[in-house]
């Protein structure tokens, strides 16, 4: 046996997440190990399983986990199996350990309770005769959901004391029943404590579902991928001596040795095993020896084969005979025809040219194979032949361009047929076969090498040369650590089809337009380079495709997937810049890789200023909840295909609050489950009763009618126990008869009685006026609830359909799309009431305060119609409104405070202390949020909201994106937008933005923020046409002044400050409410800063006194913090003192935005964050009358560390440098502004003095 584990960083990422996700949060990891056969994947999961016993971290924390009791094995069969035969397997191994578990607790160690385990392989085995002996899929499918829920509560209390691992071997032959259940298990939350590791051997499955499912499962971040490549030169030193001694094989024996192996540890360890069974390797006693010719038996093919020709080929013939030897001993190694003619003519053609040649070394840069020769001074050469090249330039001649980071090309040779390509040699390995040990140092060192391949590939540009082939076999690193990228411009040897020749694997390094036959220039290196620093830093590739064709319009339009979901934790920095290379627009790159070199050299310069100590992306807390069985097979049964039957499994959980219980002192829980609705008949009417509206009606109902609280069966799940059981469960069919509606119920009792009612009615409209009144009452009765009053909500279904409808966009933070259905059902019923109220809501998100306000209004005499919830919120949007923040966070906590698993209710509070910028409470609440339900969007998008405003840039990104994945609408890529804008990834703020403007071009607040954001990257016109088009599209004087004061910020940015100033006092004219809410504070702010540009030192003052009046009424202060006015104020009287020359004022304000408010200044979209204040301190600092240098330069670094891409702060810190001589760090500022300023236009960089960078 080899004792050999190499595989350190792959053991360490398992150790770690088991650690964190398993241990730490007591949750379930699912893990997919994924590699080509002999990888060693096996023995890396035993050995991690093994560790979880021996490593003192891991054992100390469950002592009592054993592998014999707590970790079950199973090995999928390639062979037909029968239907849940994993699940079977499983089953039958837990049942085993239940003997060790009767052994050792009839000795006194343990006491638990046993678990009906026999029932569920019996069950699992009558489900598969059921399904082998034709029985419907509906009955199937209803045995399948019971059965599975029971073995989920199996596995939670098998699990519950110790953490269980399942391991399944050779997944890829997993029978469909099995799959889909699996599926199930690690999509649903809380299945069990423990961990289920997943083999995957890339061989194909036999299964065409299981690759959609695993992608599905990684992508929503339930499975994670870890997969084993090859391993680098040296492992099979390290394996064969550790068995056979060092004295066993030769230098060039392990070459071979190593190209056979395929960088395979198992394969290797298969060979080893053969050469023994042969006789080629012999032990006599301790000793180990080999027979003679050992080195040529284990040779490659490939070599063996070019080990013939060179020695047939040395009169320069090759005659019939030996023609006829050749194409035997290759059809014996397994060579084919067109690979001997290849070999045959590079051979031919290199003698030719004085060049013999020894071996092949690794894979050409443009060629499939690169060989070593030598020419007659025993000189070393690399040589590459091109064949097939009849269409190529006729013309072609090395280009030589000498640099330390290029391989220079010596000679090319074109032929009848061919070329041949002569270049320097270089000892060492390709990129391809790098691998970097150590993650500690793992991304300074990839910098490293990225800058030195930078560096040659600025050379070949500089010399207006395109490589056009940059793959990671065409980057040479020495031992030594030298890189070295072949020098030849590659591009003379491209045809216009030459993508359409291209396997897949050297299609991944292409640019779009490389796809698309177009001229390439510098800019498609600069994207095939994004694509390998990717892959250097995650390991994987960013575009990939099962086909050429897929992987063509990956590279061409798919965005590279989240760094987050990768194995590397990348600073944002570097995202940034693997952003910008691989923009599909060639425009918005780096337009040569002189820029490119220029941001990486600054990136290394600031290696230590990283931010390792960015969180890994965690698991959620784990809750306890359970997800009904969703998979390819049940929808099909959901859906059939001839679209005749509409089927629902809908729970509603209601639960009775009058008096607050014990959780867990429940058995028998006043609770409600409705399921199992089916909705029968093709005709129009049906399309107009959904099974989620008569949800929405019943809950509403009850709600209005009693004081229950309508809960999700995973909110049930939360709160009680398994031991819990509703005391109805309904089920009911729906049916339209052609005259009318029939539903049908049948409510079971908790004692297992059953009661049947039905519903009969002609028009839907019914179930507003009678029927579903009628129901509630029934279940009210029940459960011995007293009915308060009876429920009002409209009597005209179309004016509910509308109203539903905008439910569902509003749910889905679409305002555009709720404020049209909303406005629609009060046109055609003005009285409803619940329609105003929500409408109101809207209407204040969207900031159109003063129709929100006359909404409110109208509601207040009527808001005994409404439910007590929908009162309270009535009130508390009322309090919104007006100012009064505190008593609106006091209203929602009461309703918090009565139904505390409503995930509405927390979120609301969550909102209102976002509000005020109370950042810590709203953190609290929209993580209790996320506790009940880690899918829900909206707490996922202000929670990342409140970690931007942090500067934990990374987290907020993480839940923005959470967010556009649960929810791809308009408003998500405008947060989105909003979260790149304040982590300084500005080209991804503007796609982000554009997606959005895309999807809603009347969501105005997209043209705002995106006028910001053009406007911080110097495109002046841009901003101002957004500015613009922001107030086209705002049908208030409110959101018209907000667009004057972006008019005006333009202006003052391009320093025309009496425009500028004419801007803002329109805007100021237009609309300026007395209302703290409503008021544009930042009209007032821009005013007192245009007036002191021109030394109206009176009407600034006017400015400030005017925010300070509304201040001082609100009762605003550092703690009762109000988004906006306060830190306007503050810094214009900051500005004020800096006048005055009063220093010790502006230290004061500066204490402010250092203490109290620091994590409060941020706003959605806005630029006015901690960088820009600070940004804009230290230019107050740094200039007359202080001159105060060092803290000047402190505010700067304050404005970088919370945005390292601050424009604005690299352009003072220029400044700061030409003031103190500082000429080295001078210019890096002016390098850093430069790019980031690369689109600006040429007005801005000639206001602000910019450069233009150096040609090259």
């Amino acid at each position: 046996m080899f004792d050999f584990i190499n595989r350190k960083r792959e053991f360490q990422t398992l150790q770690e997440s088991f650690l964190e996700h398993v241990l730490r949060y007591h949750g379930c990891l699912s893990y997919l190990i994924q590699g080509r056969q002999g990888a060693g994947k096996t023995r890396l999961i035993h050995e991690f399983i093994d560790s979880i016993e021996s490593d003192k971290r891991l054992a100390s924390q469950i002592p009592k986990f054993r592998r014999r009791i707590h970790v079950i094995e199973y090995e999928c069969k390639k062979e037909l199996s029968t239907p849940y035969q994993a699940f079977v397997e499983i089953s039958k191994q837990i049942q085993e350990q239940q003997q060790t578990f009767r052994i050792l607790k009839q000795l006194g160690m343990l006491a638990i309770a046993f678990l009906p385990i026999h029932d569920i392989i019996e069950d699992f085995l009558k489900l598969g005769n059921a399904i082998n002996s034709g029985e419907t899929e509906e009955a199937i499918r209803a045995k399948e959901t019971r059965l599975f829920t029971k073995y989920l509560r199996t596995l939670k209390s098998r699990s519950e004391r110790v953490p269980l691992i399942i391991f399944l071997k050779n997944v890829q032959w997993i029978d469909d029943y099995s799959l889909e259940l699996l599926h199930t298990l690690i999509d649903t939350d809380k299945s069990m404590w423990g961990m289920i590791i997943l083999e995957y051997d890339d061989v194909g499955s036999a299964n065409p579902n299981l690759n959609s499912i695993l992608n599905r499962l990684i992508e929503k971040q339930r499975l994670f991928r870890l997969t084993l490549r090859s391993m680098q030169k040296g492992f099979e030193i390290d394996m064969l001596e550790s068995r056979f001694g060092a004295q066993l094989f030769t230098t060039t024996e392990f070459e071979h040795i190593y190209t056979i192996s395929e960088g395979s540890p198992g394969i290797l360890a298969v060979l080893a095993e053969d050469w023994i069974r042969k006789g080629w390797i012999k032990q006599e006693g301790d000793q180990w020896s080999k027979i003679e010719g050992f080195e040529n038996k284990i040779k490659a093919p490939h070599q063996k084969l070019l080990d013939l020709l060179i020695t047939l080929l040395q009169d320069g013939v090759i005659s019939p005979r030996e023609r006829i030897l050749i194409n035997n001993f290759a059809e014996e190694w397994g060579i084919g025809a067109d690979v001997v003619s290849r070999m045959t003519d590079m051979l031919l053609k290199a003698q030719q040219l004085g060049y013999t040649v020894d071996r092949r070394v690794h894979s050409g840069a443009i060629s499939k194979d690169a060989f070593l020769a030598y020419d007659k001074n025993m000189n070393r050469f690399l040589v590459e032949y091109v064949s097939d090249i009849e269409d190529f330039k006729r013309e072609i001649v090395p280009r030589e361009v000498k640099h330390p980071h290029l391989l220079g090309t010596r000679d090319i040779k074109l032929f009848q047929n061919g070329a041949l390509i002569i270049s320097d040699y270089l000892e060492g390995k390709t990129l391809k076969e790098v691998k970097i040990e150590e993650y500690d140092s793992h991304i300074k060192n990839t910098l490293k090498t990225a800058a030195q391949i930078a560096e040659g590939l600025a050379e070949l540009h500089r010399n207006n040369l395109v490589h056009g082939h940059l793959r990671p076999e065409a980057i040479i690193v020495a031992k030594e650590g030298d890189v070295r990228l072949t020098g030849l411009d590659a591009m003379q040897f491209k045809r216009s089809d030459y993508s359409d020749d291209m396997d897949t694997y050297t299609l991944s390094y292409c640019s779009p337009e490389h796809i698309t036959q177009e001229k390439l220039d510098t800019r498609s290196d600069i994207f095939s380079f994004g694509i390998l620093l990717y892959e250097m830093l995650t390991g994987e590739l960013p575009f990939q495709g099962k086909s050429r064709g897929e992987l063509k319009q990956a590279i061409r339009f798919d965005p590279i997937p989240p760094f987050e979901h990768l194995k590397a934790r990348i600073p944002l920095d570097v995202q940034n810049l693997i952003l910008t290379c691989l923009q599909k627009d060639p425009e918005r790159r780096y337009q040569n890789a002189g820029q490119l070199l220029r941001h990486l050299e600054e990136l290394l310069f600031r290696t230590k200023e990283f931010d390792h100590k960015a969180k890994d992306r965690t698991l959620d807390k784990e809750k306890a909840s359970h997800t009904p069985l969703l998979s390819s097979r049940k929808k099909r049964l959901l859906i059939p295909a001839f679209a005749s039957v509409v089927s629902l499994t809908a729970v509603l959980l209601l639960l009775y609050f009058f008096v607050y219980k014990d959780k867990q002192s429940l058995d028998v829980i006043d609770t409600v489950i409705i399921k199992d609705l089916n909705i029968e008949q093709t005709t129009e009417e049906a399309g107009r009763l959904t099974p989620d509206m008569l949800k929405y009606l019943i809950v509403d109902d009850l709600m209005q009618s009693s004081d229950l609280v309508v809960l999700e069966e995973e909110e049930f799940n939360y709160l009680y126990t398994s031991k819990s059981v509703p005391r109805l469960l309904i089920n009911g069919a729906i049916q339209f008869k052609g005259v009318g509606y029939n539903i049908s119920i049948d409510m079971q009792h908790e004692d297992g009685r059953h009661e049947k009612n039905t519903l009969d009615f002609v028009d839907p409209s019914a179930l507003l006026t009678s029927e579903v009144s009628d129901l509630t009452s029934h279940i009210l009765a029940i459960l011995d609830i007293a009915e308060k009053k009876k429920s009002t909500f409209t009597t005209s279904w179309d004016a509910f359909e509308s109203f539903y409808r905008g439910e569902k966009a509003w749910n889905l933070l679409e305002p555009t799309v709720a404020e049209q259905h909303y406005t629609q059902a009060l046109d055609i019923d003005p009285e409803f009431v619940l329609a105003k109220l929500r409408l109101a809501g809207v209407l204040q998100f969207r900031g159109s305060t003063t129709r929100a306000q006359q909404l409110v209004q109208s509601i207040q005499p009527r808001l005994g119609e409404l439910s007590y919830v929908d009162s309270l919120k009535a009130e508390a949007l009322t309090a919104r409104l007006t100012g009064e923040l505190r008593r609106e966070i006091d209203l929602l906590r009461t309703i918090y405070n009565r139904f505390p698993t409503r995930k509405e209710a927390p979120y609301e509070v969550a909102e209102a202390y976002y509000a005020i910028c109370d950042i810590k409470n709203a953190i609290d609440f929209y993580k209790k949020v996320l506790d009940l339900d880690k899918e829900f969007a909206r707490a996922h998008n202000h929670l990342a909201y409140c970690y931007s405003h942090l500067g934990e840039h990374s987290l907020a990104l993480e839940h923005f994106k959470k967010y556009v994945e649960l929810d791809s609408t308009a408003n998500a890529f405008d947060s989105l937008g909003d979260g790149y804008f304040a982590a300084g990834l500005l080209d991804s703020a503007v796609w982000a933005k554009e997606q959005g403007i895309r999807l809603d071009p009347k969501l105005t607040y997209l043209y705002g923020t995106l006028c910001y954001i053009k406007l911080r990257q110097g495109q002046f016109q841009q901003a101002q046409k957004l500015a613009k088009d922001y107030i086209a599209l705002s049908p208030e004087q409110q959101g018209q002044a907000s667009g004057y004061f972006r008019l005006a910020l333009v202006e003052y940015s391009r320093r025309h400050f009496q425009t500028a100033l004419d801007l803002a006092l329109q805007g100021k004219n237009i609309f300026d409410s007395k209302n703290i809410v409503t008021r544009d504070h930042g009209l007032h702010w821009l005013l007192g800063l245009l007036y002191l540009k021109s030394d109206r030192l009176d009407e600034a003052r006017r400015e400030l006194t005017e925010m300070q009046a509304l201040i001082d009424s609100n009762h605003v202060t550092a703690t009762n913090y109000r988004r906006g006015i306060y830190k306007y104020a503050a810094h214009l009287r900051a500005c004020l003192a800096a006048r005055q020359g009063d220093l010790n004022d502006v230290l004061d304000v500066l204490k402010e935005f250092d203490g109290p408010i620091k994590d409060k200044i941020k706003d959605h979209g806005s630029p006015f964050d901690l960088s820009f204040f600070n940004t804009h301190f230290g230019e107050l600092l740094m200039a007359p009358p202080f001159n105060r240098h060092q803290l000047s330069r402190e505010r700067l670094l304050k404005a970088l560390e919370y945005n390292s891409n601050y424009a604005m702060a690299h352009y003072y810190l220029w400044q700061l440098s030409r003031q103190t001589g500082a000429d080295d760090a001078g210019q890096q500022a002016l390098n850093r502004i430069q790019e980031l300023w690369r689109n600006a236009d040429p007005e801005a960089r000639k206001i602000y003095g910019i450069p233009n960078e150096t040609a090259g």
